[in-house]
């Protein structure tokens, strides 16, 4: 699949995954706890939003206090979260905003409810001696992605069409982490479209980096990472989902301070990720840098999940006028911020009553 193919995801890969949701269930929990399933953006967990929003809040107890029973799952990517909520077979998907409005152009049933990270948080990876200095260099290379159904890759694209170059440049799928650095250590790829997390991850590892931010125009504006929900989910699991961002939120803010135990509160949920001595440091320094990006303060987010509708336009019509979209179509159609003031009501309170009985 070379440059200039469409992104598609194939019904073998995403039936595989409605059937591994469809097995861990999309119904009530036990007792009186209403059921929420999170279909993820990625496949291999880090500690980056599975670990905020999902691991930590769970391990600190959140999700029994506030009478929710949460499944997150892994996907192939955001095309496959995506299929997965409109399949009725996750409440909740998180990804990139190039597939998600490309989807509600296309009239799927989804409503972006929370945005994740409040800054645009990638661009271009290159090693520190390469001869790329901007998007003008990249004729006649090849950048790695994370996968093919990776949001990303839109994103890359329009990168090297804003250059000239839409002809001119191939991506491969890499992978993230080691998998990622050797690519581009071995020459194999010549630069990485990533994201942050991830190309920390890579440094942290060993291998250092040059980002090249500004690949296209306003891309500090551009929103990075969201959650949508589908509309069935906004109309009959809306407090479920209130208290979800609330418990998110108030880990996010607890695990600043808490960063040891938070990292082996994401280890519980996700054992396979487990890792000691210097992987333990890394993943510490990943965690860290996770909460610093999803901080909203300081940035045109007004609250954790609040979704600007400004910069949700020039994202739009940044994707509309590289051919990702078929129109820019306002924001007020597809964002909801009524959930905003219920997922800020009292965070210090919560943070200071945690606290209080792990004492």
């Amino acid at each position: 699949m070379n440059a200039l193919s469409k992104v598609t995801c194939s019904t073998a890969v995403a039936m595989t995954a409605v059937l591994a949701l469809s097995a861990c269930g999309g119904s009530s929990g036990e007792g009186e706890n209403e059921s929420i399933v999170v279909a993820m953006g990625h496949e291999a967990p880090y500690p980056g939003e599975e670990a905020v929003m999902y691991a930590i809040p769970k391990g600190l107890g959140l999700f029994e206090d506030y009478g929710i029973d949460v499944d997150y799952q892994p996907t192939a990517g955001s095309a496959v979260a995506i299929q997965l909520v409109q399949a009725g077979e996750a409440d909740l998907g998180q990804g990139n905003p190039s597939s998600v409005m490309a989807a509600i152009n296309k009239d799927v049933d989804i409503t972006i409810t929370y945005n994740i990270i409040p800054e645009y948080g990638s661009g271009l990876a290159v090693l520190p001696d390469s001869a790329i200095e901007s998007p003008d260099d990249l004729a006649g290379t090849t950048i790695g992605v994370a996968s093919l159904s990776s949001s990303r890759l839109p994103e890359a694209q329009a990168m090297a069409a804003e250059a000239g170059l839409s002809d001119d440049v191939e991506f491969v799928a890499v992978g993230v982490g080691a998998q990622a650095a050797s690519a581009l250590s071995s020459g194999k790829v010549d630069g990485l479209y990533l994201w942050d997390a991830a190309y920390q991850s890579i440094q942290l590892g060993g291998t250092d980096l040059r980002v090249i931010r500004d690949v296209f125009p306003e891309a500090d504006q551009l929103l990075d990472f969201v959650q949508y929900a589908s509309g069935d989910a906004i109309e009959n699991k809306s407090d479920a989902l209130e208290k979800l961002g609330r418990a998110g939120a108030v880990a996010q803010v607890w695990a600043k301070d808490n960063l040891e135990e938070a990292l082996d509160m994401f280890y519980d949920e996700f054992p396979n990720a487990r890792s000691d001595g210097e992987g333990r440091e890394r993943d510490l320094a990943i965690l860290k840098f996770t909460l610093e990006q999803f901080d909203p303060e300081g940035s045109a987010q007004s609250g954790f999940g609040d979704t600007p509708k400004d910069r949700t336009d020039v994202t739009a019509a940044f994707l509309a006028d590289n051919d990702l979209l078929p129109e820019a179509l306002p924001a007020d159609e597809y964002v909801d911020n009524s959930f905003v003031e219920a997922y800020n009501e009292d965070i210090a309170a919560e943070v200071e009553r945690i606290s209080k009985e792990s004492r």
